[in-house]
């Protein structure tokens, strides 16, 4: 798989990509995370992006879990999952068997079957075996993802610490949430970052602050094989 490194410190979140895109979308953001002593790891999941399709899709969770372990090797202690939209289901299937620092979902699918061919992430069945502290944010009337199944997919979630956003139909979707109208980022987006380092780390003063032009260091990601 391929993937980009921005920033450093023992803190880490994997960025996972909304459908049909790929990890692109997540670069403002993962040097914004840089900038609040977050390492972020963005890559392509199978098939998707630069990533190879040697054998379909529907491998989420074995890349996902690659990703993780390819930000512990680079000096990450703990990992958080964060995905958009097809990301968030994927970050919330995964969490649940994973067991990351922390989880968050924006605007993830209860469900994504019939939407994401070849990805069949059930986040609302799923749900019931997250304990990381979660974070769940939907704007209303995002015709994706209704407000009623993120509240859902919250509910079974058994985290000690678990928070649903809902913000104003304007906020969009996904990591468009993150985006700001008066300024570049929206208050969401610090929202995050604060909960990746409060469930993964330690206050932000204890890192070195990454400039945000800082540019990502890429490598290629290996999932495990056999793993499905």
């Amino acid at each position: 798989m391929s993937g980009a490194v921005v920033g450093g410190g023992p803190v880490g979140a994997v960025l996972i990509h909304e459908w049909p895109g790929d990890s692109c979308g997540w670069l403002p953001y993962a040097r914004y995370l840089a900038g609040h002593g977050v390492r972020a790891l963005l890559f392509d999941l199978r098939c998707f992006g630069h990533s190879e399709c040697p054998d379909g899709r529907g491998h989420t969770t074995t890349d996902v879990a690659a990703a993780s372990a390819e930000l512990r090797r680079r000096g990450a202690r703990r990992v958080a999952l964060v995905g958009a939209s097809m990301g968030g289901a994927i970050a919330v299937v995964a969490a649940s068997r994973l067991r990351p620092a922390a989880v968050v979902d924006l605007s993830g699918e209860r469900n994504t079957a019939g939407l994401t061919p070849g990805i069949e992430a059930d986040a609302g069945a799923a749900a019931h075996g997250v304990t990381a502290p979660a974070l769940f944010a939907v704007a209303r009337g995002d015709r994706h993802t209704p407000v009623a199944d993120m509240r859902a997919v919250a509910a079974r979630a058994r985290s000690r610490d678990n928070r649903l956003i809902v913000l104003p139909a304007a906020a969009g979707h996904g990591w468009d949430m993150l985006l700001g109208v008066a300024s570049r980022w929206s208050p969401l987006a610090a929202t995050v970052a604060a909960f990746i380092r409060r469930h993964a780390g330690t206050p932000p003063r204890a890192y070195p602050r990454t400039p945000s032009g800082s540019s990502p260091r890429g490598r290629t990601i290996s999932p495990p094989t056999g793993g499905r």
